[in-house]
């Protein structure tokens, strides 16, 4: 049994029923508002250009080189330096990494609004973009009950960031925020932003695995798909050069 064949064959039936929900010629579209040239405009800039992939390596390098920094800090893993000087230098990694949480709530903030707006439109059935047009892009084949959840704990996630850095302002040295209500209002919102975006995307990447399982053909593999099939390919006695060649072919 040719199983290739099969995948080939459920991609196209995807792709036929697409096409069928495609509208006519006779009835052509209506003009796109301002609204619509503004966001068709700006997110393909801000999440597909090799601008953004730049800074998105630049970002997840800062990311990672300051919360190691802050952790060896917190935990006392430093050179012997005063106390004071220990206090300066962990306050400014928490201030540092507390401006790097900022940038993706800025950043995914027209993402967000986007999809919101979209979702309360009549074109926002499963499998058709912000145009009303069939699209392969997945987050837009996830039942809408699905996606407001998801947009729900994004939106969560970037007021509660926003207050946190707002509070990171108005209490900045370590003295103010470590004492009331500079505590508070700095752990409290860091906590709730770090646990709704964690949420929000674990909760994402699920309900993706659930699309992809009923359309396997259809979508690339996610982070959960390829985590599965390296814990296979390493059960069968796979050597890591072999997982690694057999990826990319993929």
């Amino acid at each position: 049994m040719d199983f290739s064949e099969d995948l080939e064959d459920d991609g196209q039936r995807l792709s036929d029923s697409m096409l069928e929900s495609r509208p006519s010629q006779e009835s052509p579209r209506k003009p796109k508002t301002a609204y619509e040239k503004i966001r068709d405009t700006l997110l393909p800039i801000l999440y597909e250009s090799k601008t953004f992939n730049i800074f998105g390596i630049i970002y997840i390098v800062l990311v990672i080189g300051d919360g190691a920094f802050f952790f060896f800090m917190m935990v006392g893993w430093h050179l012997p330096y005063p106390e004071s000087v220990s206090r300066w230098w962990l306050n400014l990694s928490i201030q540092v990494l507390c401006g790097l949480f900022s940038y993706p709530a800025l950043i995914n903030l027209p993402w967000l609004i986007a999809h919101t707006v979209h979702l309360s439109s009549p074109s926002s059935s499963p499998g058709v973009d912000f145009n009303g047009s069939p699209t392969l892009s997945i987050f837009f084949h996830l039942p809408p009950s699905a996606r407001s959840k998801i947009l729900t704990l994004k939106f969560i996630n970037i007021s509660t960031q926003w207050i946190n850095q707002w509070s990171r302002i108005k209490y900045p040295t370590y003295e103010s925020s470590n004492s009331y209500p500079g505590n508070v209002l700095c752990n409290v919102f860091f906590a709730a932003s770090f646990i709704a975006g964690i949420s929000g995307g674990i909760y994402q990447l699920l309900q993706e695995k659930d699309v992809r399982k009923d359309n396997d053909a259809a979508f690339e593999d996610g982070p959960l798909e390829l985590i599965e099939k390296v814990r296979n390919m390493r059960k069968s006695g796979m050597t890591l050069n072999e997982i690694i060649t057999e990826i990319q072919k993929t």
